[in-house]
């Protein structure tokens, strides 16, 4: 269902400014895309568009009893994943835990970006584009990304550019903006504990 008369953003945010984050802008029954680097600029498109809600893809919180992500801090015996993520692995799906190394710069800037982003007044949820693909019966990019790019134009609305595919980045991006419009329509199911951090999926079917 397509929906006129808000705007959500879709971020697919990368761990690092000098890699593409992708964006999805939702609006007036549309979304569209683009690629962005530093938080600077991410910063500026959502003042730019104002947003009702901004979905991203990536941890937004740590773990219950961590106040850091260092390896040498004593809060490190709390452990590498929240419950979400433990959920999440429960119903099937294939998760990077929060704190495992390799996910630290991502939550990192995941968490300090969506900090920003709620002290300026936004609403921001954290998503999980691959689960909720599968939730919606979509194809994963990297098992068909043409097909991904098809199935989203064609049932939500996503503008596909002349010229050029769309980024792995800008699918998942729209996904996550997807998600964002059926968690305000009350089609959404949030996942882990409120007080530690919650993933928003699609309801399932």
């Amino acid at each position: 269902m397509r929906e006129t008369g808000l705007t959500v953003i879709g971020l697919d945010l990368a761990a690092r400014p000098w890699r593409p984050t992708g964006v999805a802008v939702l609006t007036a029954g549309k979304i569209r895309t683009s690629l962005v680097f530093m938080d600077e600029e991410l910063i500026r498109l959502v003042v730019a568009h104002y947003p009702r809600l901004i979905a991203i893809d990536a941890p937004l919180s740590l773990p219950a009893g961590r106040c850091c992500l260092r390896p040498d801090c004593d809060c490190r015996r709390f452990g590498i994943s929240r419950r979400c993520d433990r959920e999440l692995v429960r119903q099937g799906f294939r998760v990077f835990w929060t704190a495992l190394p390799s996910m630290v710069e991502l939550t990192c800037r995941g968490v300090a970006l969506a900090g920003r982003l709620r002290t300026a007044g936004f609403e921001v949820i954290e998503v999980f584009p691959g689960a909720a693909q599968k939730r919606l019966g979509l194809p994963r990019k990297q098992d068909n990304r043409a097909e991904l790019a098809r199935r989203l134009a064609d049932a939500w609305g996503l503008v596909l550019p002349a010229g050029r595919r769309l980024t792995h980045d800008e699918l998942d991006a729209a996904t996550a903006a997807i998600v964002g419009l059926l968690y305000l329509q009350g089609r959404a199911e949030a996942i882990g504990d409120p007080a530690e951090g919650q993933i928003i999926l699609p309801a399932p079917a």
